[in-house]
C-alpha cells in the first residue's frame, strides 16, 4: 500500500502546487470594466454581494458596485438591497473596528417590487481616500443602514475581496492623467 502511495506522491504534490497557484493568482478582469470617458478613465466595479450579518432582519445580501474615475477624488458607491417590506433608507454608516469610519446621507434611486420582495437602489459618494482606507484594514468593514440593516464580509472572504478592490483602485491611480 505504501508503495502505491509513494508511486503517486509526486503527482499529488504537483496537483497541490498548481491548485495553490491558481487560488492565489487573482484574475481581477472579471470584476471590473474600464472605459475612457472624455479624457478620463472610469473603472466600474461590477456588482458583488456583501453578505447580510446574522443579527439582520433581512437574509439577502447587499449587492454593491461602484465607479472610480481616475481624475476624480470621489467614488460613486451604489447598492441594491432586498427587503420584505418597503422601506426608505436615509443613511449609511461604514464601521471599521466597531467605530464609524464613514457616514453619509443616501440618495434613493428607486424602490420596486421584484418577485415577493422590495428592491431598493441607493447611491452615495465616498472620497477615494476613504475607499482606500476601507480596503487597507485587516478586518472587514460593516455597512450599517438605518432600519437595523447590517452587511459585511466574512473574515475568510475579506482578504480576497480586499486584494481585488485594492488592485482596481491602484489601476485607477496609475491611469490618473492629471
Amino acid at each position: 500500500m505504501f508503495r502505491e502511495i509513494k508511486k503517486y506522491l509526486p503527482l499529488y504534490f504537483l496537483i497541490l502546487f498548481f491548485s495553490i497557484n491558481i487560488c492565489c493568482a487573482q484574475d481581477i478582469s472579471k470584476r471590473y470594466v474600464s472605459k475612457v470617458v472624455g479624457n478620463d478613465n472610469v473603472f466600474f466595479v461590477k456588482p458583488h454581494e456583501i453578505p447580510s450579518k446574522k443579527d439582520n432582519n433581512v437574509k439577502n445580501p447587499l449587492i454593491a458596485d461602484f465607479s472610480i474615475a481616475s481624475q476624480s477624488d470621489s467614488v460613486a458607491f451604489l447598492f441594491t438591497v432586498y427587503t420584505k417590506e418597503p422601506i426608505i433608507l436615509k443613511q449609511i454608516q461604514i464601521l471599521c473596528y466597531d467605530r464609524v469610519s464613514y457616514s453619509s446621507e443616501l440618495e434613493k434611486l428607486f424602490v420596486v417590487t421584484e418577485k415577493k420582495l422590495y428592491k431598493g437602489r441607493y447611491r452615495c459618494y465616498i472620497s477615494k481616500q476613504n475607499l482606500e482606507n476601507l480596503y487597507s484594514i485587516d478586518n472587514p468593514y460593516v455597512i450599517n443602514l438605518n432600519k437595523g440593516l447590517k452587511f459585511g464580509f466574512k473574515p475568510s472572504k475579506w482578504q480576497t475581496e480586499k486584494n481585488v478592490i485594492t488592485k482596481i483602485i491602484n489601476l485607477s491611480e496609475i491611469n490618473n492623467t492629471k
